[in-house]
């Protein structure tokens, strides 16, 4: 039993040079207040970023007064990596800005660009859920969180479709005893897997209200049938080439200058 989500138009794993002017907010939401124990004033910020580049950005720059300092920058709830320094700027009364280089666990592409995701933040209600890693009114919220997240993606242009690739537990342990037996896939084995497959009723039961609830007209499910690989790529590629169709993506435009140049190479 696993899942694919696939998400069209974002994704990418690539590190490149920072470009400041590569993001763009398309939202946020901005809490300020003030902390009379420590005697000093605190915001938090919660951001929706696009990449407006031709690239894709594994760094972000973020950009606060001067007078205030970063303690934590999380991205899709988990802390991330990041630098504080002093930027120049004439923006702040102080000529100068505090800013934060963010290395982000996995590059945003530009617009445009085709990616996967595996499994993705869909983990926060099934692994967290089975194993009881958070209680059951914070991991329910999250549905509802998952939504919201799909939601705004597909209204600021990405095309979102999910697919559940679906073993039998017959499959799967038929699977489990070829990693045994066939040396050149014992690599792939590992012990936890044993773990997990005495939990199929609980996977199955997480599985089935993620795709009942999570299953919408912008980022919808497909349940794909997986025993065998043929028949299971083939239907997915099915669903991938008409959403490709319905996108109907064009090449972009030429640089007049480069067009001028055609027929002047000998």
């Amino acid at each position: 039993m696993k899942f694919l989500c696939a998400l069209c138009v974002l994704c990418g794993l690539q590190s490149f040079a920072l470009d400041r002017e590569a993001f763009t907010f398309t939202n946020y939401d901005l809490d300020v207040r003030v902390e009379p124990e420590q005697q000093r004033l605190a915001a938090r910020g919660k951001l929706t970023l696009r990449n407006d580049s031709t690239i894709p950005q594994k760094n972000l720059s973020l950009q606060i007064s001067s007078t205030l300092d970063w303690r934590s920058i999380q991205f899709e709830g988990k802390p991330v990596q990041f630098v504080s320094q002093v930027y120049t700027s004439d923006i702040d009364h102080t000529g100068a800005l505090s800013e934060a280089i963010v290395t982000l666990p996995q590059a945003v592409p530009p617009k445009g660009s085709i990616g996967l995701f595996n499994r993705s933040h869909y983990e926060d209600v099934i692994a967290v859920r089975v194993h009881g890693l958070a209680a059951e009114p914070v991991w329910r919220r999250r549905f509802e969180h998952i939504n919201a997240f799909e939601r705004m993606l597909s209204d600021e242009g990405v095309v979102i479709r999910k697919f559940f690739l679906h073993i039998s537990k017959e499959e799967q342990r038929e699977r489990l005893e070829e990693r045994l037996s066939n040396p050149a896939k014992n690599w792939k084995f590992r012990q936890a897997d044993l773990a997990e497959r005495t939990k199929w009723e609980e996977y199955s039961a997480a599985y089935e209200e993620v795709l009942q609830r999570c299953s919408t007209a912008y980022a919808p499910w497909y349940v794909v049938p997986a025993d065998k690989n043929k028949p299971r790529d083939f239907l997915v590629a099915e669903v991938l080439v008409r959403t490709l169709e319905l996108m109907d993506p064009r090449y972009p435009p030429a640089d007049p200058a480069v067009e001028s140049l055609r027929g002047t190479i000998r």
